[in-house]
């Protein structure tokens, strides 16, 4: 082989390489672009839904009742959270001393209370997520007690 025709393969090679070499450097670009763009993206935190179902609503004062229901974050059962009761007392949420349990491999909890202030309370379950990102979700509920 002489030299020109070495060097003519060599620069077809070369120059295929390069378009090779350019093909797939824009595509690892356009690669890098997108997941970057991805990466970039705000990404939604997912919302975390409670539910309280008292067994009773109206409740003789130092009678036990129960407080359950389903506690989900991103639609998934909440496995093994903490979820406590809270009581609203002069216009601030305070939690209910023993008032804390954890759910169960469901999602559900359930929590037994007894109330010994009399009058309408406005109390709430409280399902702690795991993540600073992710908003503890809340429920109200009234219970009357005599």
């Amino acid at each position: 082989m002489n030299v020109l025709s070495t060097r003519r393969a060599f620069i077809r090679r070369g120059l295929t390489t390069a378009i090779a070499g350019g093909m797939i450097a824009s595509g690892a670009l356009a690669g890098s672009y997108a997941s970057a763009e991805a990466a970039s993206a705000p990404t939604r935190a997912p919302t975390a839904t409670i539910t309280a179902h008292p067994s009773d609503t109206t409740v003789n004062s130092g009678q036990q009742f129960r407080v359950r229901g389903p506690f989900k974050i991103g639609g998934s059962p909440a496995v093994n959270r903490t979820v406590k009761i809270q009581s609203l007392n002069s216009g601030t949420w305070q939690n209910i001393s023993g008032a804390q349990v954890s759910t169960g491999s469901d999602g559900k909890y359930a929590v037994r209370l007894i109330l010994s202030r009399k009058g309408n309370r406005t109390l709430r379950a409280v399902g702690i997520t795991p993540s600073p990102n992710t908003p503890n979700a809340f429920k109200r509920f009234s219970v009357t007690v005599r």
